[in-house]
């Protein structure tokens, strides 16, 4: 729990703005950072710091079938 804090007080002080991607980097790289960056990601968006990525639409859009017409044998 004190490496959390920690982050997001390096993150409000140094990274404010920076891509998750980028933040976490440069905590590992500088401040010898040593949690994961999914776990990262998910405490800076808890915090409001990061922002959630929008939903992807449907690759494919369901429509109804057509109708069948007159079936000849």
């Amino acid at each position: 729990m004190e490496e959390i804090e920690r982050m997001l007080g390096l993150n409000r002080a140094l990274c404010r703005g920076f891509a998750v991607k980028h933040s976490h980097e440069q905590l590992t790289r500088r401040h010898n950072y040593v949690l994961s960056y999914t776990l990262t990601k998910l405490h800076l968006q808890g915090a409001g710091l990061a922002t959630r990525a929008s939903k992807r639409s449907a690759h494919r859009e369901k429509r109804p079938r057509q109708t069948l017409g007159p079936v000849s044998l």
